[in-house]
């Protein structure tokens, strides 16, 4: 039980929708022998036709890393990416359970313009 995007939602709902999602990502993830990161980066890189996509990392360990397991390969995740390509099926499963559709994207990148001249925004 998929919500439209924009709907408030309960606490249920959001669970709910979030199980859907991520066991969509799952179940390609497993179908593609690639992690759930890499199926997500893929999926955006398909959106965009190849275009390009803005990968944003958060500095430190990760939970297992912090509970002595082994380090989390950000690397290899990001390599990953392009030894594998969505086949049509799962582009379409997943733009259904997320809620996501050409509209939406188009929507999204006119409300998204970047202020290259805003310095706040160098690195």
């Amino acid at each position: 039980s998929c919500c439209h995007i924009g709907m408030q939602l309960n606490s249920v709902q959001k669970w709910e929708r979030y199980r859907t999602i991520m066991d969509a990502l799952v179940d390609i993830s497993f179908k593609h022998q690639a992690s759930v990161e890499s199926v997500v980066l893929r999926w955006l890189l398909q959106l965009n036709d190849g275009d390009s996509i803005s990968v944003g990392t958060q500095l430190g360990m990760d939970f297992v890393e912090e509970q002595g397991g082994q380090p989390y390969s950000r690397h290899g995740n990001l390599r990953q990416v392009f030894t594998f390509a969505l086949e049509e099926d799962d582009m379409e499963r997943l733009c259904r359970v997320s809620g996501f559709t050409p509209e939406r994207q188009s929507e999204m990148e006119a409300n998204h313009e970047i202020d290259f001249g805003n310095k706040a925004l160098w690195i």
